[in-house]
């Protein structure tokens, strides 16, 4: 029901009003003249290849911090809270805070020289790089923003699924491959379902973090 209200209502009200032009007439101008645009194609590749690998990337990760917290191993509890900070700021904040440590003269080249890494004649130009370079950075930090995101979800599934059924998979001879692969995988598929498509519509909604790094213009 929240979905719907703020998020599938808005989608398809955007989608009606789509095939209107200013005056309200019914029309496919919008369309004909989107796909006459060559920059459509570049950013509809550029989505793509954004949401393929990160979407992938970002959920082996999450995965994989989800299964070492759900060991319970000590400072757990304290890992899980510094690893829950990024999924509390907004995108616009992530982005200020993003483009100022990249800029030249930014915290993070800052840090570098503190560290003698590199000195003032050798700073690291992160925002100037290649397309693909730009491409993996906007991976980079939309993986930091997003991870916590699609961690604790699956974190709440594992919590879900009992230690006696991993036990039971161990005493049958399963290795703890094995048991993940043909137990706790498939039992977790409802729960991964649901952290895919979440991810997937924030894979999307990632163009407010490239503006604040970028602007208009780059895009």
């Amino acid at each position: 029901i929240y979905y719907f209200i703020f998020w599938l209502f808005p989608v398809i009200n955007a989608i009606i009003e789509s095939f209107r032009d200013v005056d309200g007439i019914w029309t496919f101008g919008n369309y004909v003249h989107i796909f006459k645009d060559p920059v459509f194609y570049t950013a509809l590749g550029n989505t793509a290849f954004l949401v393929i690998f990160s979407v992938t990337i970002e959920f082996v990760l999450a995965f994989g911090v989800a299964l070492l917290i759900n060991t319970r191993f000590r400072g757990s509890s304290l890992f899980l809270f510094l690893a829950m900070i990024p999924m509390a700021l907004p995108a616009v904040a992530v982005g200020a805070m993003w483009s100022s440590g990249l800029a030249t003269r930014g915290w993070l080249n800052s840090f570098l020289m503190a560290l003698g890494i590199v000195d003032d004649a050798s700073k690291i130009l992160f925002l100037a790089g290649s397309k693909m370079a730009t491409m993996w950075l906007i991976i980079i930090i939309d993986a930091w923003t997003v991870i916590p995101f699609v961690m604790i979800i699956l974190l709440a599934g594992l919590q879900g699924i009992g230690a006696d059924v991993r036990e039971a998979g161990a005493v049958f001879g399963g290795t703890k491959f094995q048991v993940l692969r043909k137990i706790t995988i498939p039992m977790l598929k409802p729960t991964i379902t649901t952290a895919m498509i979440l991810r997937i519509i924030s894979a999307i909604q990632i163009w407010l973090i490239i503006v604040m790094l970028f602007g208009f213009n780059r895009l």
